[in-house]
């Protein structure tokens, strides 16, 4: 792995590219560092670069997918609506896993496809950002970490341990043990129980319900979190900046 080297990865439909991946997406392409590599998972090529690699469903992602479905898996009344759509948001974590997996540069960056580029990011700004702990995260005092975006060192030994034990939430339905079934609960659920170092990049503002938008994160992205933030391509959140 080369010395502060940064694979992006992201996965979205056809749908979710169309309503706003073609807006968010190239904006990546904008302003990552040339050397940056992308693991796009999705079912189609939106993008020609040779910076880019695609990646299709895995057989053990349909399996989980399968099962459940057939069992009609759902969640509780008293679950929040989110915290029950296993389903939709398991694709964020096989994405991770598979690149992971393959990935020959020392970071990885989990970006969510309705993320926007706002300024040049690389492998050097992720290494001070982590400022040498295994991953930098998003976490919010009084809800689920924001997984938005998560930046991962694979050069800590303890890389692989972390990320098989991610994955094993779905591949062994251990999932559904947890209180709440979305990847954000998957991923606290490891994070608390990793003796990991894990930075929370959200800083003071962790009591806020978007620090991206007002935290130090916002200086390189924009999260466009609502329907109407998708739509015009600006996060609601962002007037707080520089107020808080």
């Amino acid at each position: 792995m080369s010395t502060n080297s940064l694979t992006v990865v992201s996965t979205f439909t056809k749908d979710l590219w169309e309503q706003y991946g073609n807006r968010s997406i190239p904006t990546w392409f904008q302003y990552f560092d040339s050397n940056v590599k992308f693991h796009l998972h999705t079912e189609f090529k939106p993008i020609v670069d040779q910076r880019i690699t695609y990646f299709l469903d895995t057989k053990e992602k349909i399996d989980f997918l399968e099962r459940n479905t057939r069992i009609n898996r759902q969640g509780t009344k008293d679950m929040h609506p989110v915290g029950r759509k296993w389903d939709t948001y398991c694709h964020k974590v096989y994405a991770q896993y598979e690149s992971f997996k393959i990935a020959d540069t020392r970071y990885l960056l989990f970006l969510d496809a309705d993320v926007a580029a706002l300024k040049p990011f690389d492998g050097n700004v992720a290494a001070n950002l982590l400022d040498n702990h295994f991953c930098g995260f998003i976490g919010r005092d009084t809800l689920l970490t924001e997984t938005g975006f998560i930046l991962y060192d694979l050069h800590n030994p303890g890389s692989t341990h972390f990320f098989e034990s991610f994955i094993n939430l779905y591949n062994k339905d251990q999932l559904f043990d947890l209180g709440s079934w979305c990847d954000c609960g998957a991923f606290d659920h490891v994070r608390k129980n990793s003796s990991l170092p894990f930075k929370n990049l959200s800083g003071k503002y962790s009591s806020f319900i978007d620090p991206i938008a007002v935290g130090t994160i916002g200086e390189y992205f924009d999260h466009w979190i609502s329907k109407k933030s998708k739509r015009t391509g600006f996060s609601k959140h962002r007037k707080f900046r520089g107020k808080l």
